[in-house]
């Protein structure tokens, strides 16, 4: 959603590249697709103040800011997003403060930085990066009022979320990429001025297309199969990439309300936000799921712990967790019962070895499971 609104509202605008005033309608488009994207991620209020910052300091742009249409666009963008910054108030600001924090310094991460960024070209794909970077180099020194319009729509989100995991603890490869996203077009200009004089340009489009095909074809079958990692065992010493795409479906094998005994367990007690995400979506959301740590995101707002009190429950935790955090986890039960092991694969190596417990008498007070009171 965020790219398909992010696209739309850059096409409703495109004519202010061109120097064209925008009717009140477009402008009021462009408002309610800006709108529709925030609610998809907050993307969508860096592209916002990249427009805003662009007719700004572009005079023949800047005598827009004194008509109607850039302000209607705004409050409409605003109402649209209005459920998100309500759910904020009622929630302390968790969700705008925990995004906001991410991007905090903490400290020099020039690794982290460089492994994203050879990350993000592996996603943008290094023969769709070429046309892109030159298109971008070759840009900078023109006067085309059309490019400047795409250049200060994308690059700035692009360079800063590139750039974030130099200074902060962590970072994401997705989070540039819309900025590239948006950036496309000026591969494509390159690849046009290139075509009109040499011949490579279409075989590089071909040869671009086919092997994408390829490598969208291995990818599909190591994600079903993991083929890659049972043919070369070494090659995925710290975990095969992919399992993350791998849906623990088999959980329902251990956990499920067929039998008697268990009718009454409709809550999984985990550890961490990303396990307990494959929990939820691997059983269809038929259970409740908590999450005990310090970083339950989106788990510490979706059910509170205390209406599980004296109720009956599952634990389901990986089988490399500390014993420490296992022992604080049972904890949380009065009585719980002895473990039983399942091990998803998709290959011959197992992608997840899960325990699995179940619990009677929850006891919120002794269990550390972070409540949005």
């Amino acid at each position: 959603p965020l790219n398909f609104f992010l696209l739309a509202a850059a096409l409703a605008l495109a004519p202010i590249g061109e120097g064209k005033p925008l009717s009140l309608r477009r402008w009021l488009a462009a408002g309610l697709l800006t709108g529709l994207a925030a609610l998809s991620k907050y993307h969508a209020i860096f592209f916002a103040a990249d427009l805003f910052l662009y007719m700004l300091v572009t005079p023949e742009r800047r005598s827009q800011l004194l008509t109607p249409g850039p302000w209607f666009a705004a409050l409409a963008a605003l109402i649209v997003f209005s459920p998100v910054l309500l759910w904020n108030v009622e929630h302390h600001w968790v969700s705008l403060g925990f995004q906001g924090g991410r991007a905090q310094s903490h400290h020099f991460g020039p690794g982290l930085f460089l492994s994203l960024l050879l990350a993000q070209l592996a996603l943008i794909t290094p023969w769709v990066a070429f046309p892109l970077l030159r298109g971008i180099a070759n840009t900078m020194t023109g006067g085309d009022p059309r490019v400047r319009f795409v250049l200060w729509l994308g690059l700035p989100i692009a360079l800063f979320f590139s750039f974030v995991p130099l200074w902060s603890d962590g970072g994401m490869v997705q989070w540039a990429m819309p900025g590239w996203l948006l950036l496309l077009p000026l591969a494509g200009r390159y690849l046009a001025e290139q075509s009109a004089h040499k011949k490579w340009p279409g075989l590089w489009a071909a040869g671009s297309a086919a092997l994408f095909v390829i490598v969208a074809a291995l990818f599909c079958g190591e994600v079903q199969k993991a083929w890659l990692g049972d043919a070369l065992p070494g090659i995925f010493r710290r975990g095969d990439p992919t399992a993350e795409n791998y849906e623990w479906r088999m959980l329902a094998s251990q956990v499920n309300k067929r039998s008697v005994a268990d009718s009454r367990r409709d809550f999984i007690l985990s550890s961490g936000w990303r396990d307990a995400s494959k929990i939820d979506q691997g059983l269809d959301g038929r259970y409740r799921v908590l999450v005990s740590g310090d970083d339950p995101r989106n788990f510490a707002v979706a059910a509170d712990d205390r209406d599980f009190q004296g109720r009956d429950g599952w634990i389901v935790l990986r089988a490399g967790v500390s014993p420490t955090q296992r022992a604080a986890i049972l904890n949380c039960f009065s009585r719980i019962s002895r473990p039983s092991a399942i091990s998803l694969a998709r290959g011959a190596r197992p992608d997840a070895e899960l325990v699995v417990w179940r619990g009677q008498g929850y006891l919120p007070g002794r269990c550390d499971v972070q409540r949005m009171d």
